[in-house]
């Protein structure tokens, strides 16, 4: 990928207080360096109430908020990027800040929040000693009055059902991006009760895991008594979703005749093996600038019979040119695994990583930076991130000055508080929010010359770049080839710039992608995410609840996106790399 990320996890010592907005991609929640010795979290009576000397704090980055003052405690809730929050008090080193949002106390590390008034927030009070008094029985509480929130179905087609469990029968079906009422829940909150979406005031049941809902906003649901919903709804003309789980196995149906496999010739020459999301010849074809009808003859398939997953295709039709790609000399043969090993000498808990055209460089845990497959060495010092160019690598020092090494353009002088590097050109943002770019002598582009700001993050891909500003719409600069540099209207909370597109996370979560799209045209896939990250001809993004989901061109298995849950992602050329949820540094594909 062309710009850095934002760092996640853990961050070290040495990092300002209160950092600037540090990267245009929303990671998953992130937290500091915990504090030198664990404290007791507060209780809630110890939360100061807000007085009017509370200030005023916009969260700058998605972020987790504990029960206290270090990663030691719980995690209570978590916030977006542009949450305001009041600032209640401090710890003793103002390292950690307690804060309410929305009535909810909470601990936030001090770099995740710019203040936005005037003034120091004040130690948090001590709870005082005091003496238990003698139990006296306790009145019969008062019924709370429960939220009823809107939720957004993940699952890409989820069955409804007329009672909290898969014994029930289904009432209909939703799919992904759908928004549904919820009235309440059933007593373990693993099943949701809502507003049927044809709109009758019926009400029937969804399984929560399928919806975007967290588990603290279950808990202020009402609890709901598992009767069964009676309603009719006449039957969809689609196929029926895998449950929510396994069900029983289905009636054998009859298999239609199956289409002719596709035949590799011999003097193929550039292979492609197909990805999920690639269901129709088309979508390879419109990627790679090649024609339809020829590749289709030369692999002895019809153009509009359906494609199967891992079957390898022929591209090397002789008529327009692929996008450029490693030489197959200099390509390693490789097998995608789901599961793919740490791989050795790679860091652990890593604060930042990034994956360029051939290089892979991380922000180790101690703030050094390490690149692999790299032009030249970096230096010694203390980074927050770093990024990768086709012959060059920059890392955005903790003082906020940028260092490069390799074969890198002029150097960029002074601070900054972001930086973003594409294949032939480093950029860095200003406090000012203007952005300040350097070429090499390769990029003739224009990729040098962004509008005058303010932005608050941007990105670098291909000799172009996508800058967000204050009011969450984007602007972009430089080739616009494909139209990759304009950009649709609406906000954003998040943009990605690849080699012949760029994407972008609207702030309802979804994805929208623009110019020579990996897959073709509607291949991106619906629902919210967390992060996206646009390399070359793959893009691979995080949800929420850190599953990772890649799509574009698989060649090398850089598609290929394993299980489990990730803090990070970046996506290069033929390689993507990750932070698991235990700190694990995984590569996949070409992986160098």
């Amino acid at each position: 990928m062309f710009q850095p990320r934002v760092l996640f996890r853990t961050l070290v010592p040495m990092l300002v207080p209160i950092l600037l907005l540090g990267g245009c991609i929303m990671p998953a929640p992130q937290d500091a360096t915990p504090a030198p010795t664990p404290v007791e979290p507060p209780m809630a009576e110890s939360v100061p109430e807000p007085s009017p000397e509370d200030l005023t704090a916009v969260v700058n980055q998605d972020a987790n908020v504990r029960t206290g003052p270090d990663t030691g405690h719980a995690v209570a809730y978590w916030l977006t990027v542009g949450d305001e929050v009041t600032v209640t008090g401090r710890n003793d080193d103002g390292t950690w800040l307690q804060i309410e949002y929305q009535d909810r106390p909470g601990w936030i590390s001090a770099t995740l929040i710019d203040i936005a008034t005037e003034g120091a927030a004040e130690p948090a009070p001590e709870p005082e000693p005091t003496v238990e008094p003698t139990p006296e029985p306790e009145p019969t509480p008062a019924p709370t009055t429960a939220t009823r929130p809107t939720v957004t179905v993940t699952g890409t087609v989820v069955n409804l059902r007329r009672g909290p469990g898969t014994e029930h029968p289904t009432a209909g079906q939703v799919r992904a991006g759908d928004r549904l009422q919820v009235e309440g829940r059933n007593a373990d909150g693993s099943w949701l009760q809502i507003l049927h979406p044809v709109g009758t005031d019926e009400r029937v049941w969804i399984y929560g895991p399928l919806t975007d809902i967290d588990a603290a906003a279950t808990l202020t649901l009402a609890e709901v008594a598992a009767v069964a919903v009676e309603i009719e709804v006449d039957p969809e003309p689609t196929p029926q979703p895998a449950d929510e789980v396994p069900a029983p196995e289905p009636a054998v149906q009859p298999e239609p005749e199956a289409p002719a496999a596709p035949t590799v010739p011999a003097s193929c020459t550039r292979l492609h093996t197909v990805n999920p999301n690639e269901t129709r010849l088309a979508q390879i074809t419109d990627w790679f600038g090649l024609d339809l009808a020829a590749t289709a003859a030369l692999n002895g398939i019809d153009a509009d019979a359906p494609l199967t997953a891992g079957t390898q295709l022929c591209l090397a039709a002789g008529t327009v040119a692929a996008p450029p790609a490693a030489p197959a000399a200099e390509a390693p043969a490789h097998t995608p695994v789901s599961e793919p090993e740490p791989e050795p000498g790679l860091p652990h808990n890593p604060l930042f990583i990034n994956t360029g055209r051939l290089t892979t460089c991380a922000v180790q845990a101690d703030a050094t930076a390490a690149c692999w497959n790299a032009e030249g060495t970096p230096p010694a010092g203390t980074f927050r991130t770093v990024g990768s160019g086709e012959d060059f690598s920059c890392g955005l020092r903790t003082d906020g000055t940028v260092a490069c090494w390799g074969a890198p353009p002029a150097p960029l002088g002074g601070t900054f508080t972001q930086i973003g590097v594409g294949t032939d050109n480093v950029c860095g943002l200003r406090a000012d929010g203007n952005i300040e770019c350097r070429d090499n002598s390769k990029n003739v582009h224009g990729g040098s010359t962004p509008p005058a700001g303010p932005f608050k993050a941007f990105s670098m891909g291909h000799k172009h770049g996508c800058g967000l500003r204050p009011d969450d719409t984007l602007s972009c600069w430089g080739s616009n080839s494909n139209g990759k540099a304009t950009p649709p209207g609406g906000t954003f909370k998040a943009v990605s710039c690849g080699s012949g597109y760029t994407c972008g996370i609207r702030t309802d979560g979804t994805v929208a992608c623009w110019g020579n799209l990996p897959g073709g045209t509607g291949s991106t896939p619906g629902g919210a995410f967390s992060m996206i990250e646009a390399g070359d001809f793959h893009i691979c993004g995080l949800r929420p609840d850190g599953a990772m989901l890649c799509w574009g061109d698989n060649a090398e298995g850089q598609a290929s996106a394993p299980g489990g849950t990730f803090l990070t992602v970046s996506s290069g050329f033929y390689n993507t790399c990750a932070v698991r949820s235990d700190g694990a540094m995984l590569c996949w594909g070409s992986k160098w």
